[in-house]
């Protein structure tokens, strides 16, 4: 079971427990964000950016910079109201980070991570916000869904986003090509009606 936020504008989803956790992780899409309170046990929450908005980066991990401070600190109040020590903290320290960033091996313990580069991160000091959990948790429900098919869908997405990119890029390179012609063309008419031709008999 997945636990969503109604939050506009993106897909906020959150894991039930350590055992669904761990799907998440094995199927989340590589431009997710990734939040957990740093050193305790919490929540694994990930916010889901718009499919134009995430592809708008070279680099999965420049993607973060793309999000409003607000959103950030919504997503780290989150996390910080859904762990067992966090919550009673008058502060905590959240780490965020692209879910491709995100380092499950074999032997670590259930719904446990590590990262391929600590520089990939960023860290929030969070205090908690009565007003701002109140507002997320009216929103929270639960969902059950193919996480591997989601999955699957959102690859042939990005597929067919990047198509369609390429298209357009194709389409705008030759409009410009043919502007360029006409331009050139006008201006070569221009200078001849200027300088017409002296026949000499």
């Amino acid at each position: 079971m997945v636990f969503y936020y109604d939050y506009p504008g993106y897909v906020v989803y959150m894991g039930a427990d350590s055992n669904e956790n761990d799907k998440l992780i094995e199927h989340g899409w590589a431009t997710d964000i990734w939040f957990h309170v740093d050193s305790l046990s919490s929540a694994h929450v990930y916010l889901r950016l718009p499919l134009s908005t995430a592809m708008a980066v070279d680099c999965n991990h420049e993607i973060m910079d793309l999000v409003p401070d607000n959103v950030i600190e919504d997503m780290c109040q989150l996390v910080k109201n859904n762990s067992i020590e966090g919550c009673k903290k008058p502060w905590v320290s959240v780490v965020y980070t692209p879910h491709s960033n995100l380092r499950k091996e074999e032997s670590m313990k259930e719904g446990s991570v590590s990262f391929h580069n600590k520089e990939h991160r960023k860290l929030r000091k969070t205090e908690k916000n009565k007003e701002i959990v109140k507002q997320l948790e009216k929103t929270k429900r639960e969902g059950n869904p193919d996480l591997g098919q989601e999955r699957l869908e959102h690859e042939a997405e990005i597929i067919q986003y990047k198509k369609e990119q390429t298209r357009k890029a194709h389409e705008n390179a030759e409009k410009i090509a043919q502007e360029a012609g006409k331009e050139t063309q006008r201006l070569r008419d221009s200078e001849t009606q200027n300088n017409p031709v002296m026949l000499i008999m």
